[in-house]
This record gives structure tokens, sequence and C-alpha cells, in this order.
């Protein structure tokens, strides 16, 4: 584990502080919940739509003992109404593609959970990630549609890898999106990922289907860089903070 530094940890106590408060000013609430079996309850094993947030086994408490290894977000409007949802998972790995190879990163006992053979997993040819020690591991990123291009997402990102950072001690970020976003690059634009590698070519036990999934990832140096960045970004535009408001 790399420890942070006192700068380091000042930084992201700055940020998470000013992240906050711009939530707040956009009549919202983020709360902070380890209790998975409650973001369960707002999941379905059926593939997910626009209405709701889509299943994610890695944070599955039937599967998984997540205890200690995460937390995640309720995001509230000023009705008390939940608009949105994100979560986090640690992992401290010296190999994430073994991880992944293993079914690990979805089963804490791998693919036997769902009785499929770990060879079935059509990992993409050659594939290597440079991803190693305490890795914060997100999905079940969802928003109510009306707030889907205001730049909340981002801010929830940045919140969540902030964090992970100060409670963790998290050396990477990472998660997995899907063909169609890598297009449209909504990694990069709405999540701040630098990195983006094809990791499923193939059969996907998950979803019992074939896919073509990325693995997005962002390293602590980044991560610190773009927290500051957007900190003096705010400052220097603070008037126009609450222009992106909720789409009716």
């Amino acid at each position: 584990m790399l420890q942070l530094t006192n700068r380091e940890f000042a930084i992201l106590q700055e940020s998470i502080d000013g992240l906050f408060e711009r939530v707040a000013r956009r009549k919202l609430n983020i709360e902070v919940e380890t209790d998975f079996t409650q973001l369960d309850a707002m999941t379905t094993r059926a593939p997910g739509s626009k209405s709701k947030p889509s299943y994610n086994p890695t944070f599955d408490p039937h599967y998984n003992d997540l205890s200690g290894k995460g937390f995640w977000f309720r995001l509230t409007d000023i009705d008390g109404n939940t608009v949105g949802c994100h979560a986090d998972r640690i992992f401290n790995v010296d190999n994430f593609v073994a991880l992944m190879r293993s079914g690990r990163l979805w089963y804490d006992d791998g693919f036997r959970a769902i009785n499929e053979d770990t060879a079935n997993l059509a990992l993409a040819t050659g594939l290597s990630l440079e991803m190693r020690g305490v890795v914060g591991y997100s999905g079940v990123m969802w928003l109510d549609p009306k707030y889907r291009g205001t730049g909340v997402a981002r801010l929830i990102k940045d919140l969540s890898r902030a964090l992970c950072m100060r409670n963790f001690e998290t050396e990477y970020h990472a998660g997995l999106v899907r063909r169609g976003l890598i297009d449209h690059k909504v990694q990069e634009k709405s999540y701040g990922y630098p990195h983006a590698k094809l990791c499923v070519d193939g059969y996907f036990p998950p979803t019992g289907q074939s896919e073509r999934i990325y693995m997005c990832y962002i390293q602590r140096r980044t991560i610190l860089e773009q927290l500051q960045y957007e900190a003096l970004d705010l400052t220097a535009g603070a008037g126009n903070e609450n222009a992106a408001q909720p789409m009716a």
C-alpha cells in the first residue's frame, strides 16, 4: 500500500468538502451507505433500463462479503426521492487480470458460484493491465434521466475516487464499460478515465452472452491532478455552477 502524503490528504479533504457543496448547490443530497442489501433491493438480475439501476454481481451481498470493503452512494432530490446511485469496492491485488480470469472480480467464490468454468470467460487476447496494489472498482452508476447530461455523473465519480483514496489509500480506480459508451467517449468525457482497454471479447459468464467490454482506469496521480484542476476551474467560474440544472 502506497501511503498518502500530508499534501495529498489535504487535497483530497478539500476536494471532498467542495464536491459535497457542489452537489448541495444543485438541491441534491448524497448519502454514503455501507449496507449493500439496500443497493441490491434497488437493482434486479434482469438487464437494466433508463428507469432503474442495472444489476452488478460485484456488489451483490448474496455472492460477496462486502463488510468493510466498500461503500455506495444514494443520491436524493429535495423531496427525498432516490434519483441516482453509484458503488465502489476495494480490491488489493498483485495481478488484476488474474482476478478477472478467476471470476473473483464478480464473485468471492469465482465463477463456480454460478456454475460456470473459468475457461469460459473470453478475455481479450494478450490482455495486460498495469493495475496492482489497492484498487477502487466502480459500478452501478445510475442517474434518473432528467439529471443526465448535467455534470452530476462526474461529480459523483470525483467524489467516489476522492473518498476511496482518503479512506482506503487506493492507487488506481477502475470500472468496466460496454462498447457503446466507448464509441461515444463517455468514459473520458463524463467519467474522466484516461485509459480504456478491451478486456472481454466474447462470452461473459455474468451475463451469459457474448460481450465487448472495456476496462477503464486511472492512476492516483492523475486523480489528484484532475481534482486540483476542477477545483481551480470551479473557482474561476463560480457564477456558472448552478447553470447545469436537471432537464424537465
